[in-house]
């Protein structure tokens, strides 16, 4: 099944619209191969913002390059590449390494300063703690923009794994995501080749629409015209979809539906 997408346009001026928009309308037009009664319909779903959840998204501070590689057998090399890549000064950093066998009593490496003109400074930087099979270096501050190339090497039996860096490496960024939930589903059918329809629930929609927006909710309305494959003329199929969902919009928010759309795609299914 292949789907095509085609952005649908509606020529409407914008200094007709209303100065406030009480509901937010999706508009879909859907053609389908398959012939029968069942696929000349209008669909429609009615949703609702429930609530705004507080998301919480971890973000890097630290940009990390890290790779481990045998020397020789029971013996590994690991480097460390780390950036900065924020706008504050990192503090509290530490190395934590999970070790079997032997580490190292210090591990050496350069604080890179600046790339342009090359300034670094050498650094030796010694074990503080083994504690539940885990080696802990403390690192050294890192401002915006520096950088820091560890090199040391471990005995094991096994490849290690790699090495964390802990501390205040990523901030948590604060998000406000809206919820929405289904609260009605309508589906209305149409004649063969006809683009409007008579059926009473037209109004019982409406009004579900309009008691929403009289006490100050938003609702989101997604309409889905739907032709059949009966047609021999597929863009005259197209169009009847589209006439379709256009109907329904027009007798449930009104001539100036265009000014409450949010999006509309036509889709096809081959």
């Amino acid at each position: 099944m292949i789907l095509m997408f085609i952005f649908l346009s509606f020529g409407i001026s914008l200094a007709t619209c209303p100065p406030s928009i009480g509901v937010l309308l999706d508009i879909y037009t859907k053609t389908v191969k398959s012939k029968g009664k069942e696929h000349r319909r209008a669909d429609v779903l009615v949703f609702i913002p429930i609530k705004k959840d507080l998301v919480e998204k971890e973000t890097d501070l630290i940009q990390k390059k890290i790779n481990v590689n045998r020397i020789e057998k029971n013996l590994y090399e690991i480097n460390l590449h780390l950036k900065n890549i924020s706008d504050k000064e990192l503090k509290e950093l530490h190395l934590e390494q999970k070790v079997k066998d032997s580490f190292p009593q210090s591990i050496e490496g350069i604080k890179v300063l600046s790339r342009t003109p090359f300034i670094f400074e050498y650094l030796i930087l010694y074990v503080t703690d083994v504690t539940d099979g885990k080696m802990i270096v403390k690192l050294p501050p890192l401002s915006s923009g520096e950088e820091l190339e560890l090199t040391y090497r471990i005995s094991s039996l096994e490849k290690p794994e790699v090495p964390r860096i802990v501390g205040n490496t990523f901030y948590i960024k604060e998000e406000r995501k809206e919820v929405y939930i289904l609260v009605a589903k309508y589906t209305f059918l149409f004649g063969y080749g006809k683009t409007k329809t008579k059926n009473p629930n037209i109004k019982n929609l409406k009004e579900v629409i309009e008691g929403f927006r009289k006490i100050g909710i938003k609702p989101v309305v997604k309409i889905t015209g739907v032709a059949d494959g009966k047609t021999k003329n597929p863009k005259r199929n197209e169009e009847i979809a589209s006439e379709r969902a256009k109907f329904i919009a027009t007798q449930i928010i009104g001539e100036n539906y265009a000014c409450f759309l949010r999006r509309s795609f036509a889709v096809e299914f081959k």
